[in-house]
């Protein structure tokens, strides 16, 4: 199911890249369960010619300390100016307590994606005329 619902995805948006946290990205290969997941998402990839890239916490979060941007709260603010859509969607300010809300991760996706964008081992013409150039 998953597997037919990730290829549906890929012929719809047409990427020629996708772009995984490296540090969840290996700490998943040690779950067997996620391992069967990884397995399936490196197929569908390697079957639709799409590039998986692996970016760390450390890049994603250097570029957004490009635009003065320190912690996740901030990031995610940054991203809902950037897209305003996001603006009513932001997660609310986590407390120690308290666990990771759920649509967290849509943003840490966004910042992934951007960050990856930004990264200086990509080449900047290969770069969408579509994408905001907000972090350069």
């Amino acid at each position: 199911m998953a597997s037919r619902r990730l290829s549906s995805l890929i012929r719809l948006f047409s990427p020629s890249v996708m772009v995984f946290k490296k540090e969840r990205w290996e700490l998943s290969r040690t779950n067997p369960h996620m391992r069967i997941l990884v397995a399936m998402v490196e197929n569908q990839a390697s079957a639709h010619s799409v590039q998986i890239r692996l970016i760390t916490d450390f890049d994603v979060k250097s570029s957004f300390r490009n635009i003065g941007c320190e912690t996740r709260e901030e990031i995610a603010a940054a991203l809902a100016r950037i897209f305003p859509e996001l603006s009513s969607y932001i997660p609310p300010k986590r407390r120690a307590w308290q666990a990771e809300h759920p649509r967290r991760t849509v943003f840490e996706a966004i910042a992934a994606g951007l960050a990856y964008w930004q990264h200086p081992s990509i080449d900047p013409s290969a770069i969408s005329e579509g994408l905001p150039p907000i972090l350069y």
